[in-house]
């Protein structure tokens, strides 16, 4: 079985490729193959000879065209990451990425500040989304408690007109479907932010000067890379995502909080009775096992080598 591999990063093709060959899949750059794994595709990517692998990286609320009855019929199977994902979407089989974590070395910075959030001013039509909720968190904090949070990010104090053509083009993305939810699409739309201190870089090193990073996944259904980044960071997040059953050594390394505004404040004021330096260095001590965890590029690769054959029958 031949297999081409279409917007995958370059390390974790290279491992998919090394597992592959133990099973009899060999992956390919070249014209002729089986079939075709691809990443999130574009609507002029679809090839509908039946021998496309729809690989769902982005959550709904980023790409809800990808989730739709009509766009699946034209692949010959679809493969989301994680299994949180799979089990909402009545899947079988997914696939995790690899962690990959920042390369900096840590320094033991006095840490002045109490909580951050770096995330980019994001919309989405879908009820889904989670953006609408980062956004009350964010209110919150202004009104109440301005000297605790730094907000990161970009586009947070957008001219207006051009937020407003954003909105609109989440919304005709998301389409007139049964998820659509236009008050979450277009809530807070005047709102003039004041916690913002710019753009923090790619590895969020400037993490390392703060207690606590409030991670709030665009989705409940999958883990992104800030929490890992925060973690090394030693900025202890307070998340919200999905419930962690399926990830029980990470949930022990963060404090994690359901998906209300209400929830979530009330687990920030619980983060003053407990031992944070204790859940640093057990996040560190996690951080250091990951080659032999789930999480590393050789079981990761594995992972998918396995779901692929599984989805192809072989």
């Amino acid at each position: 079985m031949r297999i081409k591999l279409t917007g995958f990063s370059g390390d974790f093709a290279a491992q998919i490729k090394n597992n592959g060959s133990f099973q009899g899949i060999t992956v390919t750059d070249e014209i002729n193959f089986d079939f075709e794994f691809i990443v999130d595709p574009k609507a002029h990517q679809f090839s509908n000879k039946r021998n496309q692998v729809l690989v769902l990286v982005e959550p709904e609320v980023v790409r809800p065209d990808l989730y739709r009855a009509k766009v699946w019929r034209k692949f010959h199977a679809v493969l989301p990451l994680s299994r949180y994902r799979a089990e909402r979407l009545n899947l079988k089989h997914w696939f995790d990425l690899p962690v990959t974590l920042p390369e900096y070395k840590r320094s033991n910075i006095n840490r002045t500040k109490k909580w951050a959030i770096v995330n980019e001013h994001k919309f989405s039509a879908s009820n889904r989304s989670q953006y609408g909720i980062r956004r009350h968190l964010i209110k919150y904090f202004e009104s109440e408690r301005p000297l605790d949070l730094d907000l990161y990010g970009v586009e947070w104090n957008k001219n207006k007109s051009i937020e407003l053509r954003r909105r609109l083009f989440t919304l005709r993305l998301h389409g007139f479907t049964k998820n659509l939810n236009l008050n979450e699409n277009f809530s807070d739309f005047w709102h003039s932010y004041s916690l913002v201190k710019g753009h923090m870089q790619e590895n969020l090193e400037n993490l390392q000067h703060y207690n606590y990073s409030i991670v709030i996944e665009n989705d409940l259904d999958y883990i992104s890379e800030k929490v890992w980044k925060s973690i090394y960071a030693g900025a202890v997040p307070i998340y919200v995502g999905p419930n962690l059953d399926y990830d029980k050594d990470l949930e022990k390394v963060v404090i994690s909080s359901n998906a209300s505004l209400d929830e979530i404040k009330s687990t920030i004021k619980v983060t003053e009775k407990i031992d944070i330096q204790k859940i640093r260095e057990n996040g560190y001590k996690f951080l250091s096992d990951l080659n032999t965890s789930k999480y590393s590029l050789e079981n990761c690769g594995k992972k998918f080598i396995d779901s692929a054959s599984n989805l192809l029958q072989l």
